[in-house]
């Protein structure tokens, strides 16, 4: 009865704009107070299931369908509030302020962020996606309404960027988890309706006016992270996409490129993390996407190759099979160099290598994360929830052979280890973290060949047993884990065990006088 009265005030005529915000702000506060999941969440299937035990059906129907006429109320409130918020947003006459409407759009944004929409609902996720299609209307009508001044149309794309970063979903919780996209936002992007929005925020007409560049680019981020297949949906779609990447990493500014590779590695993410529920064609990313991230791998901007890096570590399992195969695309024509190698070259500090090295220390972080994380993926056997290992991508359940695996086991054994020697404390972490990875991946793979030699496993034990008296504590957190991948394949793999268990008796004698001085 509250919130319809708090309505009834909003549509009204006769108050003033200062009422109305007040109204606006007061519905929103009512909204995120209400136990809308639980109230919404009674159905007839719930009723049905509860009375079907007769001896106890005097006692629990009454309060089932008095939870039954509640939900009825409370979703009869919900689609008006829908009903008020559209027209507010959709309306043309300049009815409403700059300040009302950015209230609109913060109240649209608690919608999509309380209201639960489930899927057999489809009332209500027939309205939020009417919602979505009204935020989206009212975004592409900013540019062309000149009743507003730069200063308001400002604040007005700040309220709907925030409204449609909450309505996309992709927010970071405390478990470490990202919240889902909301149903009515998927219908939304799926749908046709959907397209002329779409086809702005990738206008680079458009991303070249100072005041919707922000906008448009953190938006887009956010839609591509969370539903990267949308880039890719058409042939047309594939072309702007790729477009507008290469206008904004041949920019001239440092920001803008950073924009470009920001884009890219949001890209890759999303693809990544949605593997199994989308399909983009491995080659799109392989031919397309891969040698963007190459050359920037050598941008004068440091954190345009710190992105670089990382966005090479959540490229997919089945792409590095593919660059491994392609070896025209994989390795630069000139220097013969591969997009692995490239990526490795920037673990490497100059005080330590002379040559193909990188100075920036974030940057060489970011390297190290990527090796230990593409190293992960390639050497060891895909995870069966998520990749299928009856895939033509894969032989043998592995996504690269014995002998590729065996070089690159190698090579990062032997180019990281003096690494653990950098200034940089992150650095030594992330060399630690990558150098676990490979054991932890070589234990994973089973091969019946050992694919580090003798001689690297036992210069990696000690040089990674010095590391347990870094005065960095994450450093030292990673030695003892990685020692303990060590551990199991001194004693639990196909290498020398008597000789090993020997060295690393004396190995554990020197940790054990590390940790007590």
């Amino acid at each position: 009865r509250g919130g319809k009265g708090l309505l009834c005030m909003i549509e009204s005529s006769q108050i003033t704009s200062d009422e109305r915000i007040e109204a606006l702000f007061a519905t929103k506060e009512f909204l995120e107070a209400m136990p809308l999941r639980l109230w919404l969440s009674t159905t007839t299937s719930n009723i049905n299931n509860s009375t079907h035990n007769h001896t106890h059906q005097t006692r629990t129907q009454p309060s089932f369908l008095a939870s039954r006429h509640l939900s009825g109320r409370v979703k009869g409130s919900i689609t008006q509030l829908f009903v008020v918020t559209i027209k507010m947003l959709q309306n043309t006459s300049n009815m409403y302020s700059c300040e009302e409407l950015s209230v609109v759009l913060t109240l649209a944004g608690a919608i999509m962020a309380n209201v639960p929409f489930y899927k057999d609902d489809t009332e209500l996720v027939k309205s939020g996606v009417s919602l979505m299609s009204a935020v989206g209307n009212f975004i592409q009508r900013l540019g062309s309404d000149d009743s507003f001044s730069d200063d308001q149309r400002c604040k007005l794309l700040e309220a709907a960027q925030q409204t449609m970063h909450i309505s996309i979903g992709g927010t970071m919780t405390q478990q470490g988890t990202r919240t889902p996209m909301p149903l009515p936002t998927l219908k939304w992007f799926e749908s046709t309706a959907c397209a002329p929005f779409m086809d702005r925020l990738l206008d680079i007409g458009w991303l070249q006016q100072p005041n919707y560049r922000e906008f448009a680019l953190n938006t887009l981020c956010s839609v591509i992270r969370m539903a990267p297949w949308i880039a890719t949906q058409t042939d047309e779609r594939v072309e702007i996409f790729l477009q507008l990447l290469n206008q904004l990493l041949s920019g001239r500014l440092e920001d803008t490129r950073l924009q470009g590779i920001t884009l890219i590695e949001s890209f890759l993410h999303g693809r990544h993390e949605s593997l199994g529920r989308m399909t983009i064609e491995h080659d799109f990313v392989v031919r397309q996407i891969c040698p963007m991230l190459y050359s920037a791998l050598s941008d004068r901007g440091a954190s345009i190759r710190s992105n670089a890096a990382l966005g090479y570590g959540v490229i997919d399992p089945s792409d590095w099979k593919l660059l491994f195969d392609l070896k025209s695309t994989e390795s630069d024509p000139l220097t013969g160099e591969t997009h692995f190698d490239k990526v490795l070259s920037l673990c490497n500090s100059p005080h330590t290598f002379s040559q193909g090295c990188e100075e920036n220390g974030s940057v060489r972080s970011a390297a190290c994360k990527a090796i230990g994380q593409i190293c992960s993926q390639c050497i060891s056997k895909p995870n069966s929830q998520q990749y299928n290992k009856t895939s033509t991508l894969f032989s043998q359940g592995t996504i690269i052979d014995d002998v590729l695996a065996r070089h690159m086991s190698q090579k990062v054994v032997d180019s990281m280890l003096a690494s653990l020697q950098d200034s940089n404390g992150t650095v030594r972490s992330m060399v630690l973290f990558a150098l676990g990875n490979v054991a932890l991946a070589i234990k994973e793979r089973q091969s019946l060949e050992p694919l580090v030699t003798y001689e690297s496993l036992l210069e990696s034990c000690w040089c990674v047993s010095d590391s347990l008296g870094d005065s960095n504590d994450k450093v030292v957190g990673n030695a003892v884990r990685t020692i303990g991948h060590l551990s199991y394949l001194i004693f639990r793999s196909p290498y020398q065990k008597s000789l090993l268990s020997r060295e690393w008796c004396n190995i554990i004698s020197a940790s054990s006088i590390t940790f007590e001085t």
